[in-house]
């Protein structure tokens, strides 16, 4: 961080349960297109039901090992790197792994851990959310930097 910018609180997305269903997303998202393939072609849609079933049974967000592991909060360190908040008493030292999602209302932020594993915090803020807009313009500038090709020397 630069000497000008203010430290900024960390960002909550809201109780373990909370983290739990927004991570469940995308596996209620599939279950619904396979649902739905079922009525258009039943052969194809039930192969798709059984392979989100599948799908969900191996990678499984309801187990308690997978919640013990979600993300609570991202801080911001005195050095400029993130830390996510684990469980009450853990905090992890991450990085950006992917180019976020940030909208106005949502966040989707994938990180990665110094071990290799992969964390992805998601934030839903109300509008006009002064925190999360300062937050948005941190990790933007963050990926900017990280990306950014480097400065050609003729």
């Amino acid at each position: 961080m630069a000497d000008g910018d203010k430290v900024l609180p960390p960002l909550r997305c809201g109780t373990l349960r909370a983290q739990g269903l927004l991570q469940s997303i995308p596996y209620l998202l599939a279950l619904l297109c396979a649902v739905l393939t079922t009525f258009d072609n039943f052969r194809y849609g039930m192969i798709l039901l059984l392979l989100v079933i599948f799908w969900s049974v191996w990678r499984c967000p309801w187990r308690q090992k997978h919640r013990a592991s979600l993300p609570l909060a991202l801080g911001i360190q005195e050095d400029g790197s993130f830390w996510i908040e684990v469980s009450e008493e853990r905090q992890e030292s991450v990085c950006l792994s992917a180019q976020p999602f940030l909208h106005a209302r949502l966040g989707v932020i994938p990180l990665r851990n110094p071990l290799g594993q992969k964390r992805t915090f998601i934030v839903l803020c109300p509008a006009r959310h002064a925190g999360w807009r300062q937050w948005r313009l941190l990790i933007e500038r963050e990926w900017d930097a990280r990306v950014a090709p480097p400065d050609r020397v003729d």
